[in-house]
């Protein structure tokens, strides 16, 4: 009966050695598998956060070129309002505002005066005429202002002449004015 005893005995040892190793071998196993499905979480959710960013980062230059976009076409819209403005503005201002300028020229005769004798000469004064005008109607005196002087037997300005030297001339007093001066073309005598 001992060797039943001993034999029961050593076979539920045996038996219970072998689940041992088995149990443990599962388990070693299962910890290997767990270690392979941790590491592809890993890489799956870095993926995941690298599409996501990538995408995200489309999205954001996408927006930011559209932002930009409507920024320049905004900056557009404000510059042609305003130019329309002012447009409308100078139309208004000159249909009730302007200066009227008339070149002129004026023959005269003047001494000249030498140490024996004196000597009548004839000159010609180039010059303009400019007059303000408030909705047509014209205020205070024309004023008269002085371009050039001429020996006249050497002055040989024609109209077109006259004309060109008073625009150079206002051209370089007034840069700005604009369509606010209006020159006549015809050539005064005064």
């Amino acid at each position: 009966m001992e060797i039943t005893i001993v034999s029961i005995i050593s076979t539920l040892v045996l038996t219970t050695l072998v689940w041992i190793i088995f149990f443990k071998n599962i388990q070693s196993k299962l910890t290997h598998d767990k270690e392979k499905l941790s590491i592809e979480l890993f890489n799956i959710k870095a993926n995941i956060d690298f599409e996501v960013n990538r995408k995200l980062e489309e999205k954001v230059t996408i927006l930011n070129e559209q932002i930009l976009e409507l920024k320049n076409k905004c900056i557009t819209i404000e510059r042609e309002s305003y130019e329309k403005g002012k447009k409308d503005a100078s139309k208004e201002f000159e249909k009730d505002y302007f200066v009227n300028v008339i070149p002129y020229k004026e023959t005269y005769e003047a001494d000249r005066e030498y140490i024996i004798f004196g000597k009548k000469s004839k000159y010609v004064n180039v010059g303009f005429q400019r007059q303000l005008f408030v909705k047509g109607i014209p205020v205070f005196e024309p004023v008269y202002s002085f371009v050039e002087r001429y020996e006249f037997n050497e002055f040989k300005l024609n109209e077109e002449a006259i004309n060109r030297l008073v625009n150079n001339a206002i051209k370089a007093i007034a840069p700005q004015a604009g369509t606010f001066i209006k020159v006549t073309e015809d050539v005064m005598e005064k």
